[in-house]
């Protein structure tokens, strides 16, 4: 075989999903660190709800204590409407956002400050949604503090979590 054969040979195999011409075990040894990996990270994202539920346990009876029933209740309500309306905040954008970055990576950086921005003013209207809500079901002056509050929260995770898409 000529350099020219050897080099479309190696090509054909770098096609085919195995890395430096390997065939056989050695191809499926190149494979399985990043599989380990994929499963690693896979396992990570699973465990980091759990460590957080758990986390929230104590914070939670912690909140209660202090607040106790009535003041508990209406941050209970605070959060709740600002969560129902938080629906808001997304809108099927992700997914293109994600799918737009995977086949341009170059346009990533433009394609952040798009994301950032619409989801900065959809956030403000579910903000303002929940605060209109609130208000429209009378609740009193501390709920509409906490819905205040937990809307700029809302704001800021939205903001987090089309960052952390990109990466």
């Amino acid at each position: 075989m000529d350099g020219s054969a050897v080099a479309e040979k190696q090509e054909q195999q770098n096609e085919s999903g195995q890395i430096d011409g390997a065939t056989g075990p050695e191809a499926s040894q190149h494979k399985l660190p990043r599989l380990r990996r994929m499963f690693f990270g896979a396992s990570l994202m699973s465990l980091q709800p759990v460590l957080l539920s758990a986390a929230m346990l104590p914070a939670t009876a912690y909140v209660i204590r202090k607040l106790g029933a009535e003041g508990y209740g209406q941050f209970a309500i605070a959060t709740t409407l600002v969560a129902a309306w938080s629906c808001l905040t997304n809108l099927g954008l992700r997914g293109t956002f994600v799918r737009s970055v995977a086949q341009d990576p170059g346009c990533a950086a433009v394609a952040l400050g798009e994301q950032l921005s619409i989801r900065a003013v959809l956030s403000i209207v579910a903000g303002m949604c929940a605060v209109g809500a609130c208000m429209a079901l009378g609740y009193d002056r501390n709920v509409v503090w906490c819905v205040l509050i937990s809307a700029s929260g809302l704001a800021l995770v939205t903001m987090a979590g089309a960052m952390s898409d990109l990466l």
